[in-house]
């Protein structure tokens, strides 16, 4: 998990490298990295049709 940034808070796995996203999955931006979660909601909102929305 370490090749990831920013860093996963929590990550479910299913299986091996596989992760389970869902209609629950929120994504958390940690200071300075606001940009980089927008764009990654994006991204993989747009690739799974997921809200992805932002995390408290």
């Amino acid at each position: 998990m370490n090749d990831v940034l920013p860093q996963p808070q929590q990550v479910s796995s299913q299986g091996d490298g596989f992760f389970d996203l869902g209609p629950d999955t929120a994504l958390v931006a940690g200071e300075g990295t606001g940009r980089t979660e927008r764009w990654l909601r994006a991204t993989l909102g747009a690739a799974t049709g997921l809200p992805l929305a932002p995390g408290a």
